[in-house]
């Protein structure tokens, strides 16, 4: 189903994506971008640049990060750690392809460095390019030590095996991943949509509904599981679910997306139940001629 790539990508805890609900950018004054700048040139020490772009991309300001980081890379250009740092903040803003080249070019001098790796992992699952991001993520796991992964490299190399299709491959990744923290969001989020794009309705409800119970009642979270309400049949439970969140054309428009792809997942099943059965038949009379 290609419904896969917008559900999941919004989950990418390192991702700032542009559908609607995952952006998280700050907006700054044109007084505030002044201040800022007059900051940068102050600064001479690249530590010093680097600490204030963390303490701004932790912030939540990604753009004012960027101006600190490229500082720091002009007066140190071959430091991995910032061309790090510039990757994230590229990837904050959406900038998927130069965050691309920023990964790269930290990759080039440090190339077993697990954060670059499942950075760049992450700017290729953005442009669409899953099964080149996997090389990466799994790369990512490989050079840390056990006791070290990132559970939120678990996270992206499940997203980029959902988008290839690969959804066991996926829920092995998103339950190790919980393994690493149990109560991650977007691990949960993502194994339930995994569990969703495999028709497993039940399954995947009886994840969502937990993750909702527990606290993780997002927008995201609660769009996610009237999705799959409406996936499994369950129109009036995925009503409820999103009515406190949308006024009523929108509540209309998106159930009638619901019964959509639930229309659209019958035919192809059908079809491919229709193929399945003309291969069968087609092999059986191959069989029968050679019989005679």
């Amino acid at each position: 189903m290609k419904i896969s790539r917008n559900l999941l990508l919004c989950s990418i805890g390192a991702l700032a994506l542009a559908t609607a609900g995952c952006s998280n950018k700050t907006s700054v004054t044109g007084e505030q971008a002044k201040a800022q700048q007059k900051q940068v040139r102050k600064l001479k020490s690249v530590t010093a640049l680097m600490r204030m772009g963390d303490q701004t991309r932790e912030g939540g300001d990604p753009v004012a990060a960027l101006r600190f980081y490229a500082r720091a890379a002009r007066l140190a250009p071959g430091n991995p750690e910032i061309q790090k740092r510039l990757g994230y903040s590229l990837l904050a803003m959406a900038r998927y392809r130069t965050a691309t080249m920023a990964f790269r070019q930290a990759l080039a001098t440090k190339p077993a460095d697990a954060s670059a790796l499942r950075g760049l992992g992450n700017a290729l699952i953005a442009q669409d390019r899953p099964k080149v991001a996997l090389n990466f993520l799994k790369s990512a796991i490989a050079n840390s030590a056990k006791t070290k992964i990132d559970y939120r490299a678990y996270n992206s190399l499940g997203v980029a095996l959902d988008m290839t299709g690969d959804h066991v491959g996926a829920r092995q990744a998103y339950r190790l991943g919980l393994e690493k923290k149990p109560e991650n969001v977007a691990l949960r989020n993502n194994l339930g949509l995994s569990l969703a794009l495999s028709g497993k309705y039940r399954q995947s409800m009886a994840v969502l509904e937990g993750v909702a119970r527990d606290g993780g009642t997002s927008a995201r979270v609660r769009q996610n599981l009237a999705l799959v309400y409406g996936l499994a049949g369950r129109n009036k439970m995925a009503k409820r679910t999103i009515s406190n969140q949308f006024g009523e054309a929108e509540v209309t428009s998106n159930m009638t997306y619901y019964r959509w792809l639930r229309r659209s997942k019958r035919k192809s099943t059908r079809k491919a139940r229709a193929a399945q059965g003309l291969a069968q038949r087609q092999t059986a009379r191959r069989i029968a001629k050679k019989a005679r």
